[in-house]
């Protein structure tokens, strides 16, 4: 289970995350992630990544907290 907790913050543009940092994109929870020594965004719902995110884009950081359920 993925509970999400918002942080009391404006948004952000996409680039001024870094790798690690969760954030919400158009509803979707995402992670900012390294690959091949990239950048990217991955929605954390599908497991994958999205390649049609712009520079200027905003996006709204989230604290995530993943919870396996036993």
């Amino acid at each position: 289970m993925l509970k999400v907790n918002k942080k009391a913050v404006s948004p952000v543009y996409v680039t001024e995350m870094k790798a690690g940092d969760t954030f919400l994109y158009e509803g979707k929870v995402c992670m900012r992630i390294v690959l091949n020594s990239m950048l990217y965004v991955l929605n954390l719902e599908t497991g994958k990544c999205l390649t049609n995110i712009h520079h200027d884009v905003k996006v709204t950081p989230v604290n995530c907290e993943l919870n396996v359920l036993s």
